[in-house]
Formats: C-alpha cells, structure tokens, sequence
C-alpha cells in the first residue's frame, strides 16, 4: 500500500512538471546600454571597449555606449555605475583596482560584492602577456 501511493505520487509530480510552461525572460536590450570605461577616451581600455560595443550592438539590435569616466583609479566609474538602477542597462568595465584594490586601501561609496554583479570576463592579462625568463640569457615579457 505504501509503495502504492509513493508511486502515485511520482506520477502526479512528474505530471505537473510535464505541465509547466518555462519562464520566459524580458527581451533584453530594451534600450540603449551604457559601459562605463574608467579611463579616458584613448586609453588602454577604450580600444577594448569599443570594440565590444559595435559586436554588441551588431549581435543585440541596440545601441551600446562608451561612457568614459577617467579618475581616482577607476573608482568615480565604479561609483557611477553602482549608483546606475539595477535593470542591466549599464555595464562596467572593470578592472581589479576597482574591485578589489581600491576598497580595500580607502573609502569607496559602493561595495563591491553586493553593488555589482560579474557577467563575463573580456581580457586576462595575465594570460595573455607574462614576463618569461631563461636563466643567463635575460627576461623577454610578450604574449603568448
């Protein structure tokens, strides 16, 4: 008997899951994105942000704008876009002085794990250029 209605149950359960339409998501841009850079325009960083934008804006249908917010180590961006409203319509492109570096050694006005979260990873570079040596023959630094 026991058995029984363990099995009953099953079958209810696995019938109400067959049942169950998926959540379906917002269309997502809905509007132009900003991605705030924290170095100025022409700096190391803005080539990588661009160029991100135009893919972006090629694969979504929307616009994606550079916002170039150079200072205090990166952190006037940082404090931008934690202060931006939380509906996926502005990005940072951040880097570990404003992660990690910055709150660590002074007061910033964001928290940097519950202000932000992670969505992808553009560029390691400590993959991508390292500093190699052999002993006697001296350090050659370059990618990969």
């Amino acid at each position: 008997m026991q058995t029984r209605r363990r099995r009953m149950a099953s079958y209810v359960v696995l019938l109400a899951v067959g049942l169950a339409h998926p959540a379906r998501s917002q269309d997502w841009p809905q509007r132009p994105v900003r991605i705030i850079a924290p170095f100025a325009a022409g700096g190391s960083s803005d080539p990588i942000a661009r160029v991100i934008a135009q893919r972006l804006s090629e694969i979504c249908g929307q616009q994606f704008v550079i916002d170039n917010r150079p200072g205090a180590s990166g952190t006037i961006a940082a404090e931008a876009a934690a202060r931006a409203p939380a509906d996926g319509h502005t990005l940072l492109l951040a880097s570990p002085s404003q992660i990690t570096i910055a709150p660590t050694v002074t007061k910033t006005s964001y928290d940097p794990v519950n202000d932000f979260e992670p969505v992808s990873t553009i560029l390691n570079p400590a993959k991508e250029q390292g500093a190699y040596g052999t002993p006697g023959k001296g350090v050659w630094t370059g990618g990969y």
